[in-house]
């Protein structure tokens, strides 16, 4: 069976799927001519023979002579002539092309030949009149006139039919023009354009473009050759031409006239002047006039006048659009809306907008009484720019038999994978408007066909096309594809033939003949209520799940007699809208499917739904698209009209393609049209409500709570009906994990779709629809990870169906919670030493000191902060108040307690266990208490200190104990008391000068730690000189305490948040003995000198 599937896999993946219209790129006509001799620059077709091509090749060789060992009737050549270009002739029924022109013949027809040069481009221009004559053109060619000159005037060369006789034409001789230089004709590039119209005699006319001449002001010039010599007759242009450098005869063409101003038998010459008014370009008209002047007459091209709104005659001009578009490059002209005027068609390939992105454009101008006007015009844009759209235009004759021409423009430079160029093919429309392409032949679809692999570019240079012909055939009966005449079948289908020149190649497609085919969908009825329930799942999937499946018979039917027997192929996708398919074949088990399909019967295609679908609501889109099978294998045995005009569907791609659609059973009413309101709230289970927002505290799960309701909200309203595919989104923050779900209804399912998103779908196992009236209730759980970047929570419940809903304004809901973390900071505080004593005899003034030592003792004051977790703390501060002066209400200043000996510090403990996390921070105080620390450089430089005070009382009662005397007082016996004091920062009870100490501390995990240490002096002469006689011990105390900065942190405990660090100062040497200085020695010896100098300076002074 397996083996089976895939048998049929690979046959339908191999039957190619035909999306062509008429032109049969299935078969194409390749043609190679001579490597890098740009065969393929202009091609046209024959005129009288069916399938044949001319081609030019501009880069060829001239062949020097006939074969000798053929007959004069034969074509074979001998190469190996001048680079002078060619043109090759490509009969039907062969691959090989024939190059026709002879350097023999050439050098006979034209005088001087042996004066030019090679590379004259020959061939760059081509045409094929009436009677298959050819007309061909090297507006290279360039001539010797003298020993330093040359001229650029080109050439063109008549051919007769059969090739023998040729003609040479240059409109350039005149001496007066050429010695004019470029000022003349002497680079008038004759023969860059050509075209031709039959004048319904035995004679043409043709038009030539000349550029180049008159400083490439340019003209055209025409030729009349009816009378059995060939008599030529030169058509000078008219005045009026456009300023110099607008290339006037860049592109010509001849077309009929049927205005009233104009003779019905007279015809009007179009030029087009692409760099004409300042680089937009100009389409100007010409018609035939005799000129009379001095009983002297000749016949010229005069250019067609207009009466503008001023009443003034001006020239009629069509005039571009665009700077730099190139328009009128290529010209043609057919009834492209069956109203029997002529409609001109111009091209402006290097037309460029960038938004939308268009490269070209084609101008279609709808005749109406032998006039054009922009009011009834049409503009074609299709490819991307840099495509060169309309680099090529030709009108085809009624590809689809409707009566009216249709249009092919090509692109050669658009891209098609390795490839370039692309030709779209456009019917004529009676609504004056061509709607999108019919077919787009691209290189790529001719070379998979033709199993080429030449990579080709500039696909498109050049169009021609081959009017129809009419050729009998087998005797049958008539159909609407062709024409009956004596039981004989007519045929009158065109051609197209398309150039490319970079691979030396011409492709030759032809068109088919047509029928008419209509697709029936049989059961169509059937399909608009397909039973998905459990007793409708009839068919199974590969692995043998049962599955709802439908049929859909498909007819194809034609009254056509050729239709009979026809094989038709077919590709037809299932859920083709969809982005997800639902449906699959069960030929391949894939959404689409190729199958073939004789005309005229009905055959079933069977589906199945996906397994572990859930939408029985949305339409199932199908897309057919079909026609004629071109497998030879299914044409074999079948008598058609010719070889290789296979018939074809008569209709455009788009009209090949038939959508219908089917539908599940909803079960909705009379109506069938489904109309529901879901309601959906929720709120959080735990946590605390406040106006808007939920606090969920310091708890990792949150729990939901949805319900969903199918109930009308408005109590007027019918019963709600099945809601199809109904889910409920739920985002929900990265951080936020999703736990569980705990529904009431088991038979719903979660599904995890991103990391952030869940989607609850509240359908059962067979993925039945929220039925009317249900109430269905679903508990969320969530767990928290990490929310260390935000504290606010939002969660989002989206409910949707399929259904259509009167109300989508309670099918949203967003919940907002604020989420505090739990945490615990703690603050210890210790001192060192354990003991500190105040010692010395006496005080010390300030200016006596030299060094720390004479201040006192040294202590330190140590905090320790502790992060007991469970989260981390982002940013908090340590606040220390440390004791520094006595409060003494009569003076600003106190006197010193504890001096800082150096700035906070701010460290992991090195006597603790720590994970060994550096600590991100720093202490600092405010400016006022800076100089404190340096007060020792400032020993040396007393005259800068400004606490006199202080100096005054401290100098005048230093004590030296080597000079004291010790009395002794004694006192009553008294018990002991406790006799100390505490000087504190603590903010309740503080009774000394404290400044702040900040410290910012930026993080601390849990479970981390840190320490601040402080390092001071005890300043023992404020300790005796305050407190010495009264108390016996003085407890010193800073204070500290924490603040956390962070929102998102819940303390769970605030009462270790602060600590005080007591410093203990008892004194030393305590007794009731008095010290009473004495005087030192040094006194009465300077008490006595002074009195004997005083005695001596009082004798003296008595004496005399």
């Amino acid at each position: 069976m397996f083996l089976m599937f895939l048998f049929v896999l690979f046959i339908s993946s191999y039957i190619p799927v035909v999306k062509t219209f008429n032109l049969d790129i299935i078969s194409p006509g390749l043609r190679i001519g001579p490597p890098k001799s740009l065969f393929g620059f202009s091609v046209v077709s024959s005129s009288n023979k069916q399938q044949w091509a001319y081609v030019g090749a501009p880069r060829a060789l001239l062949t020097r002579q006939r074969s000798s060992t053929v007959s004069s009737n034969s074509s074979e050549t001998i190469p190996n002539g001048r680079v002078f270009g060619n043109i090759f002739e490509c009969p039907n029924g062969t691959d090989e092309c024939r190059p026709i022109l002879i350097e023999k013949e050439l050098s006979e027809a034209m005088p001087s030949f042996h004066n030019v040069l090679d590379d004259a481009w020959l061939g760059s221009s081509l045409i094929a009149t009436s009677d298959d004559s050819l007309v061909t053109c090297g507006y290279r060619l360039m001539r010797n006139i003298s020993i330093d000159r040359y001229d650029t005037r080109g050439a063109c060369f008549k051919v007769s039919s059969d090739h023998h006789d040729v003609s040479y034409y240059d409109f350039c001789e005149q001496s007066f023009e050429t010695e004019l230089l470029h000022e003349g004709s002497a680079l008038c590039q004759s023969g860059l354009s050509l075209a031709y119209i039959p004048s319904g005699g035995r004679s043409d006319i043709i038009a030539f473009g000349e550029p180049g001449a008159f400083q490439w002001s340019g003209r055209i010039e025409a030729d009349y050759s009816d009378t059995l010599l060939r008599q030529l007759y030169t058509y000078k242009s008219a005045s009026s031409t456009p300023l110099p450098y607008s290339y006037l005869g860049y592109s010509v063409l001849i077309i009929k006239s049927k205005s009233q101003d104009i003779n019905d038998r007279s015809y009007i010459f179009i030029a087009s002047a692409p760099r004409a008014s300042n680089g937009r370009g100009e389409i100007r008209f010409y018609t035939k006039r005799f000129v009379s002047t001095n009983n002297f007459g000749y016949d010229t091209l005069q250019t067609i006048f207009q009466i503008n709104n001023s009443n003034h005659s001006i020239p009629y001009v069509l005039t571009g659009e665009q700077l730099g578009s190139y328009f009128g490059y290529s010209m043609t002209a057919g009834d492209l809306n069956g109203d029997g005027y002529t409609d001109l068609v111009i091209s402006a390939p290097f037309y460029y907008s960038k938004r939308p992105s268009y490269g070209g454009a084609v101008y279609i101008y709808y005749g109406l009484n032998g006039k054009f006007s922009n009011d009834r015009r049409q503009i074609l844009f299709e490819p991307p720019i840099h495509s060169r759209f309309g680099f090529s235009v030709a009108c085809i004759h009624d590809l689809n038999k409707d009566g009216i021409d249709d249009l092919a423009i090509s692109a050669p430079g658009e891209k098609d994978d390795v490839h370039t160029g692309s030709v779209y093919i456009y019917l004529g429309s009676r609504t004056n408007e061509l709607t999108k392409h019919a077919q787009k032949i691209v290189p790529s679809q001719l070379l998979m066909n033709s199993k080429q692999t030449t990579i080709i570019n500039d696909f498109g240079f050049s169009l021609a096309t081959q009017s129809p012909f009419k050729h009998s055939t087998i005797p049958t009966s008539s159909s609407s594809s062709i024409v009956s005449s004596n039981s004989t079948i007519i045929i009158d289908y065109p051609s197209l033939i398309i150039g490319i020149p970079k691979a030396d190649m011409i492709v030759h497609l032809r068109s088919h003949p047509l029928v008419n085919v209509n697709v029936r969908i049989e059961n169509k009825k059937e399909l608009q209520a397909i039973r998905y329930s459990a007793e409708n799942r009839r068919c199974k999937t590969i692995d043998g799940t049962p599955v709802v499946c439908f049929d859909v018979r498909l007819c194809f039917d034609s009254n056509d007699k050729l239709a009979q027997s026809l094989i038709i192929i077919y590709t037809l996708t299932a859920d083709a809208l969809s982005t997800i398919r639902r449906i699959l074949s069960t030929v391949n088990h894939l959404p689409t499917i190729t199958n073939k399909q004789v005309l005229n019967t009905c055959e079933n295609q069977t589906f199945i739904t996906k397994n572990g679908n859930d939408d029985y609501f949305t339409p199932i889109h199908f897309s057919l698209v079909y026609n004629v099978s071109q497998d030879r294998n299914d044409l074999r045995g079948k008598q058609f009209i010719l070889e290789g005009n296979i018939p074809m569907i008569n209709a455009t791609e788009e009209e090949r393609t038939k959508k219908f659609q089917a539908n599940f059973y909803k079960g909705c009413g009379n109506d069938d049209k489904c109309i529901t309101d879901l309601q959906l709230t929720a709120e959080f289970v735990n946590g605390q409500k406040t106006l808007n927002l939920s606090v969920l505290g310091i708890d990792s799960e949150i729990r939901i709570r949805l319900n969903l309701s199918n109930v009308p909200s408005e109590p007027n309203r019918r019963k709600a009906d099945p809601a199809f595919g109904t889910k409920i989104d739920i985002y929900f923050p990265t951080f936020v994990q999703f736990s569980q779900a705990i529904m009431d209804d088991t038979t719903y399912s979660f599904q995890s779709i991103h990391r952030n998103h869940v989607r609850c779908k509240m359908t059962d196992l067979f993925n039945k629809p929220f039925p009317p009236g249900k109430y269905a209730i679903t508990e969320l759980v969530f767990t928290l990870s990490n929310v260390s970047l935000s504290n606010i929570l939002h969660f989002e419940f989206n409910s949707t169906t399929l259904t259509d809903e009167t109300n989508l304004d309670n099918n949203n809901v967003t919940l907002i919670a604020k989420v505090l973390l739990k945490t615990d900071l703690s603050l210890t505080a210790e001192h060192r030493p354990e003991q500190v004593l105040v010692s010395g005899d006496g005080t010390l003034g300030l200016s006596s000191i030299k060094n720390l030592d004479q201040f006192g003792m040294e202590v330190t004051h140590i905090y320790t902060i502790i992060n007991n977790g469970p989260n981390s703390v982002r940013s908090h501060n340590v606040t220390i108040f440390w004791p520094y002066e006595t409060l003494d209400n009569e003076s600003e200043n106190g006197k010193i307690l504890l001096y800082l000996i150096e700035e906070p510090i701010v460290e992991i403990s090195s006597t603790l266990t720590s994970t060994g996390t550096k600590i991100d921070g720093h202490c600092e105080r405010l400016p006022i208490w800076r100089d404190h620390i340096h007060i020792l450089d400032l020993l040396n430089h007393t005259s800068s200190i400004n606490r006199h005070r202080r100096d005054e009382q401290n100098v005048d009662s230093a004590i030296d104990s080597k000079t004291s005397l010790i009395v002794t007082i004694t006192s009553p016996i008294s018990p002991p008391m406790d006799r100390s004091l505490n000087l504190t920062c603590d903010p309740t009870y503080r009774n000394v000068r404290c400044y702040p100490i900040y410290c910012h501390i930026k993080s601390l995990s849990a479970q981390n730690y840190y320490y601040i240490k402080l390092r001071a002096r005890l300043w023992n002469s404020t300790l005796i000189e305050n407190y010495f006689d009264t108390y016996d011990r003085v407890n010193i105390q800073s204070f500290a305490s924490i603040h956390i900065n962070d929102l998102l942190i819940f303390q769970t405990s605030t009462d270790n948040d602060n600590a005080t660090a007591t410093t203990p100062a008892e004194f030393a040497n305590r007794s009731d003995k008095i010290i009473v200085p004495r005087l030192p020695l040094w006194v009465p010896l300077v008490g006595a000198m002074a009195g004997l100098i005083l005695l001596v300076f009082i004798v003296i002074v008595c004496c005399l």
